[in-house]
């Protein structure tokens, strides 16, 4: 386990075993949590998901990060995508940011009247992101 006293936010996922993947999203989960609080309003309980992205996934939309599924409150994160600690990050703030927002009622609204690019709730969640290096200082301590 000696890479990880050299681990860095620019250290390739698939250099870092799945069970470190998991323990860098999972702590990246609480620092949200922390920062930008948890969503009550949500009747399933929340969960997370790190891991491939399933086949029929792949094949029907492409290769993606990261999801979040609002009907079932699941966050999703694909490190096979992720080629750095840094999109792992990334990603996961990315979609922690949708699970806060009221994504189930006005997502796909502002997605039609904006487009996906320009979504306000894609927007604030590429905003969100910025933050990674804030949340790296503070859980690479936790990962040794």
């Amino acid at each position: 386990m000696s890479y990880i006293c050299i681990m860095r936010i620019t250290t390739r996922t698939y250099n870092i075993t799945p069970k470190l993947q998991r323990k860098i999203v999972r702590e990246t989960i609480k620092w949200c949590q922390e920062f930008f609080g948890v969503n009550n309003r949500r009747s399933n309980e929340f969960s997370y998901y790190v891991g491939p992205q399933p086949k029929r996934l792949l094949k029907e939309y492409g290769k993606y990060y990261g999801c979040y599924d609002c009907y079932e409150n699941k966050l999703s994160i694909y490190p096979e995508h992720n080629p750095h600690i840094k999109e792992l990050i990334k990603t996961t703030i990315h979609e922690y940011t949708h699970y806060i927002q009221p994504v189930r009622s006005l997502y796909y609204k502002y997605d039609t009247q904006y487009g996906y690019k320009n979504n306000p709730f894609e927007k604030e969640a590429r905003t969100n992101e910025l933050l990674y290096r804030a949340c790296w200082k503070s859980i690479s301590p936790k990962l040794k």
